[in-house]
């Protein structure tokens, strides 16, 4: 099963040197959790997560904490925002590298990529590395089933 049937075909995505504020906008007002970032042919070249974001104004210490589970509030600290100069910084400054899938490849092919690098959303690109689509793991999902449903409604009507 190709993942291109399963993709969505119309991608929210920023170009490399947008501002960081222009991706607070994309986050805000889109349901995503991830924008790819393209250059101006429309070429991957990495990916900004929500998280890439917030880690703008997460406190340093949180990292040496182990259990966060007593952390119950955060105080002044919930109500900090970048810097100007965190706002103005392009995008390819907070990027990471990309991970895509090829549009040939299989849903379970695309599985295990999104598997292995701890993600939910795996651009698609073509041959030629330009973005044309994002593939959800719920997308992913609901194709790998889908095949599962059709026999198994076969086998309830016989």
């Amino acid at each position: 099963m190709k993942i291109n049937r399963y993709m969505k075909k119309s991608v929210i995505s920023i170009h490399s040197d947008q501002s960081v504020a222009d991706a607070i906008c994309l986050f805000v007002a889109n349901p995503i959790g991830m924008l790819p970032v393209i250059d101006a042919n429309s070429h991957l070249v990495g990916i900004l997560a929500l998280n890439d974001i917030l880690h703008l104004v997460m406190p340093d210490s949180l990292d040496l904490v182990g259990d966060l589970d007593f952390l119950h509030d955060l105080g002044a600290t919930e109500n900090t925002s970048p810097t100007v100069e965190e706002f103005h910084q392009p995008v390819s400054n907070l990027m990471s590298e990309p991970v895509s899938a090829e549009i040939d490849f299989t849903l379970f092919h695309a599985a295990a990529i999104m598997t292995k690098h701890q993600i939910h959303d795996l651009p698609v690109v073509n041959h030629s590395g330009r973005l044309v689509g994002l593939l959800s793991h719920v997308d992913v999902g609901r194709g790998l089933i889908s095949r599962w449903h059709t026999v198994s409604h076969k086998n309830r009507q016989t």
